[in-house]
């Protein structure tokens, strides 16, 4: 009578092929694990980016002719214009815009090595993790004026050697509006004004 099985060769053969499957899917799996959460985090962070950026563009568009950037190009300081609930600037006696509240934006670095820091709007940390924010003044031409401009560079780095870079150019809303009409009446007392830069 012949007896039926495995011998312990073929079952030690079958144990280190499954051993050695299950290491290659282990593997696949714990790659696109990271690959996913990679994607995961870079999704946040632009949406960070995205949120922290509109903040910015709403309060630069919103600012008047008092925009500051620090030597270091960290700091920029604006003064909002005082607008009432429709969002129309309110005006003084003389007819000139009433400045509002201020508004700073400060990057602090926390580390140095990768280079990592905050954006910061009065106060608040509204972007983390962030290698730089770097602020700048240019002027863009609008029918023959020459306006400022906030120039927002932000730096992320990706892996070590890896830096991805946003860049946005912002004009206050008001002064883009005078450069194409340049004349302009004060709400208060019809006066006509000639804005002059």
């Amino acid at each position: 009578m012949k007896k039926t099985g495995f011998t312990l060769l073929e079952i030690a053969i079958v144990c280190t092929i499954s051993v050695m499957l299950l290491g290659v899917v282990f593997k696949i799996y714990s790659w696109v694990t990271r690959y996913f959460e990679s994607g995961m985090s870079r999704v946040n962070f632009f949406m960070d980016v995205r949120l922290a950026l509109e903040h910015l563009k709403k309060d630069v568009r919103e600012s008047g002719w008092r925009i500051e950037i620090s030597p270091d190009q960290h700091i920029l300081k604006l003064r909002k214009f005082v607008t009432d609930p429709r969002g129309i600037p309110e005006y003084d006696p003389q007819g000139f815009l009433l400045d509002g509240e201020g508004v700073e934006y400060t990057f602090q670095v926390t580390k140095t090595s990768p280079p990592q820091g905050n954006l910061i709007r009065n106060g608040k940390i509204i972007l983390p993790g962030v290698a730089d924010v770097v602020f700048s003044l240019k002027g863009e031409m609008i029918n023959n004026i020459k306006i400022p401009s906030v120039v927002v560079d932000v730096s992320y780095n990706l892996k070590k050697d890896s830096v991805m870079k946003f860049a946005t150019s912002i004009v206050p809303r008001h002064l883009a509006t005078w450069a194409q009409h340049q004349y302009w009446a004060s709400i208060t007392n019809g006066q006509r004004l000639k804005y002059k830069f």
